[in-house]
């Protein structure tokens, strides 16, 4: 479950970088948030897209938000 402060944080700053594996190697990328709730995180991609297919192999991912002062 999301905390609160960290779900209001992450809806009023979309803009992030997402971590996640290739075999092992790291791939990072800079992303949008579509929302954030309790749930979790909710982003947009393609099937055919290589993190598509990263996170099939390994759902586990870390995410850095950008705020800009």
């Amino acid at each position: 479950m999301v905390p609160q402060d960290v779900i209001a944080f992450a809806n009023k700053n979309p803009a992030c970088f997402m971590a996640t594996m290739d075999n092992d190697q790291p791939r990072v990328r800079g992303m949008l948030l579509f929302s954030c709730d309790e749930k979790g995180f909710i982003f947009s991609t393609g099937k055919p897209k290589n993190m598509y297919k990263q996170l099939e192999a390994n759902p586990k991912i870390e995410l850095c938000f950008y705020a800009p002062s």
